[in-house]
Formats: C-alpha cells, structure tokens, sequence
C-alpha cells in the first residue's frame, strides 16, 4: 500500500471524529491508524482503519496524534518507525489533548513568583502513566519502587498496595480493597501500611496481607526544597474522573482561606490533578491565587511531587479528610483542618464511583467519619504537635513507618526476584 503526500491520522476513537470535523475539508483522502488490532479492517465513516505497520511502506507529509496516549504514540513513531518528529503533530494542541491529558504543572502567577522558584526547579515533571497492573499502577506506585530497586525498566507485578492513609476506623476489611475485586483479591498478595490493616485483612480471608508502610515514605526524595516562611497551601476537596461536578474548587478555596485565622505572607493553591485538567472550569485562570498541581492518579512521579510541594510550605490547610493530611505531617508540614462547606451528592457518588456503586451501605458511614469532629477525636495527635519532628514523628506513625522494610524484602513481595 503506498501512501503518497497524505496525512495520517493515529487514533481511530472519539477524538478522530471530533477532528475530522474541524480538519477533514483541509486534507484529501486522510489515512486512520489504529494499535488496537480488533479495529483494523473497520471503518471510521468512509475510511478504513488500518495497522501502524502501513508507515513502514509509505510516503506521507504529516501524523496528527488524535488519540489520548500523546506519548506512548510519540515514542513508538521515534523508536519502531523512525519518524521524523518534525512531521508529528497533536490533534488541537493548545485547546484541547495537552490540557485533557497532562495537567499543567502550574498556573502562570506560581510559576512567575520568585519564593516558589527553588520548588519548581526541583519539582519533577507530570508524566502520564498506563494502569496495567491495578492499584499499585496508581500515583506511580510502582514505577517509584521499581526505581528505587534499580530497574531500568519496570516490571510488572500482581502484588497489590493500599495506597494513601486510613483516616476510618478498622470495622470493614473492604475500606481497605477499594479498587478491585474484594473476593478475587484475596488470593493475591495484599500490602498495608499498618500491622493492624493486614490482620484485619487476614481474619477476613486474605492469604498474603503484609504490614510495609505506606509506598508514600518510600518515594522520599534525596533532597527536598527549602521551606518558604509564614507560607500557606491551601489543599481543597478535589474532585475525580467519575464525579466531576462534586464540587466548585474556586468556592472552596476561598471557603478556606477565609477561615484562615492570621494573615500568611505567602499563600498557593494546591490543586488535584483531575481538577487541573478540567477544560470547562478552566481552573488556573479562575483562582486568584498561585496554583501548583498536586497529586494525579495516572503521575509517575505523584508521590514525589508531593513529597516536594507539601516540604516547601510552612503551613497546609484543607477542608478534606485525606491522605494528604498524613502525608504533610510526614513532611514535617503544619496541618490545619477546616469545615466543608460543600454539599455531597450522594445519589451521584453511589451512581458513578465504582466502590460505592458495589457497596453502598458503606457511604454513609465514610461520611460521617470523615468529618473535623471525628478526626479529633480519632487522632487527637494530629493537632497537638507544636515542633516540626512532632510532625514528622507523627506523620510517619500514621503512615506505618515501623513496618518499613528492605528494597530487597519489597522486591521479593512484588515478585521481583
């Protein structure tokens, strides 16, 4: 088949149609490639979908990217085909893939302030990971160990990690196995954070639970950023893929910060990496403050990242019950929780989130847990550090930091061997 001053496109969904709507008048008889093998043969409108293998017999002016995994695909026309990155280009670039798929590191206003200049020049980039190997895949668990233990690349494992901080009370074992099959997962190898999580697990049938410590105090970098003085970081209630609309970033943060009772020198916005993609809210431009992208479930380097952020400020306040609590702590971070003022959509939550959907008689529970009160009463320790080892101390219990073990047990766990 010889292709002769076409252009290709690569990715045969959604997004293909989206740009054969705005660009198909501007190319004659367009080429659509497709890696999955099931939609070779088929058609996209009029035009057949066929395998990459077609670039190694053709000619051709141009590749449009239209399809989510930017970089995956950018790499495999540089290694496979040997393709020339001149004549690679992205779907709609600056109005819609890069901001849907990658989140932007930071807003315009963080990046040109001066105090934040130490952790932007060591703050490592958003990279865009697959989730091929459950729960640990998520916050790039396990690209962060198998980078700890050496690997040039990273090996694919069965072995599931509870990721983040248990702010509940241990009376179900299916808090702890939110992402999976609850009976299925009983037959793998389970990891904790907390002697106590693992036996809750192993009284409930579980085979392998063990007690590591969060993957979190694993991904510790080498050095961190300095600390900026009298600092705020507000962190806000993010929403996720699934229940986009829970709530207004804009509204909670300045629902915190006018709960903030002195006057910081310096305040950011800590915004989720869902949050950050969102097109329709736009919100860096809506935020009057400098805004740094935490945490996103499909980083590699989420964990680092937080690790760096949460280091450079003195103070975090937040009006959600998370694991970023413990994990400022950890940091040696001041913690300051307030009250929500959001207003859950439960019918939403047991409708889109798949756990809720599953078990819906947990929801009310989370809830009422996940409350200032509570918290208070729960863990009093959070609030009666005054030192920053206090913290750190503190931090660093919560997240099970006496059952950290060796890179080579760990290894030997994943099945790394």
């Amino acid at each position: 088949m010889e292709l002769t001053n076409k252009t290709v496109f690569f990715g045969g969904g959604s997004c293909l149609k989206d740009a054969f709507v705005d660009l198909r008048q501007n190319f004659e008889n367009p080429i659509v490639i497709d890696n999955d093998q099931s939609k070779e043969g088929t058609r996209i409108d009029e035009f057949q979908i066929h395998s990459p293998q077609v670039l190694r017999e053709s000619n051709f002016n141009q590749i449009i990217i239209t399809s989510s995994f930017i970089h995956e695909i950018q790499q495999q026309l540089a290694k496979e085909y040997h393709i020339d990155p001149q004549k690679i280009n992205i779907y709609n670039y600056n109005k819609k893939v890069v901001e849907k798929w990658i989140p932007e590191p930071y807003s315009k206003g963080f990046r040109s302030n001066k105090n934040f200049s130490n952790l932007i020049e060591n703050l490592p980039k958003i990279t865009r990971i697959k989730i091929e190997c459950g729960e640990i895949d998520l916050y790039g668990v396990r690209h962060t160990m198998a980078e700890k233990a050496g690997f040039k690349s990273t090996p694919k494992t069965k072995t599931r990690w509870y990721h983040g901080w248990n702010a509940l009370p241990l009376n179900d074992p299916k808090l702890l196995v939110t992402c999976g099959n609850f009976s299925e997962l009983k037959n793998f190898t389970y990891l904790t954070n907390t002697q106590p999580e693992a036996d809750l697990l192993s009284r409930n049938g579980f085979k392998n639970a063990t007690a590591v410590g969060s993957n979190f105090l694993y991904a510790k970098p080498h050095s961190l950023p300095s600390r900026i003085p009298k600092s705020v970081l507000v962190v806000p209630t993010h929403t996720t893929s699934r229940c986009a609309e829970s709530c207004n970033i804009s509204q909670n943060v300045e629902n915190i910060i006018n709960q903030i009772e002195y006057s910081p020198e310096i305040i950011a916005c800590c915004v989720g990496g869902n949050d950050a993609l969102s097109l329709d809210n736009n919100i860096f431009s809506n935020l009057t403050f400098p805004s740094v992208t935490g945490a996103w479930t499909l980083d590699k380097n989420a964990l680092k990242r937080m690790w760096m952020i949460f280091s450079a400020f003195e103070t975090i306040i937040t009006d959600a019950i998370g694991s970023h609590i413990a994990y400022a702590l950890a940091c040696g971070t001041k913690v300051k929780i307030v009250e929500s003022k959001n207003n859950i959509n439960k019918d939403a939550i047991l409708t889109n989130e798949p756990f809720y959907k599953t078990n819906p008689n947990l929801l009310d529970f989370v809830l009422k847990e996940k409350t200032v009160a509570r918290i208070r009463k729960n863990f009093p320790e959070i609030f009666a550090a005054t030192t920053e080892n206090e913290r750190i101390s503190i931090g660093q219990k919560l997240l099970g930091n006496c059952n950290i073990k060796n890179i080579n047990i760990i290894n030997s766990l994943l099945g790394w061997e």
